[in-house]
């Protein structure tokens, strides 16, 4: 999604499309450590698995 502020604009519009852009930057942020954390938990359990299987 983007945004655009046409001219002329008031400040009002560019700390609204700020404020938007942080809130998304910082959920996009969430979502990628929610997959890192799956993946890791993943190869945890994988390598338990492996060792497991080598006793």
């Amino acid at each position: 999604m983007l945004d655009f502020i046409t001219k002329p604009c008031v400040e009002a519009d560019i700390l609204s499309m700020l404020d938007r852009t942080y809130v998304r930057l910082i959920e996009e942020n969430q979502s990628g450590r929610l997959v890192e954390d799956w993946k890791r938990q993943h190869e945890d359990t994988q390598l338990r698995s492996a060792i497991m299987g080598m006793s």
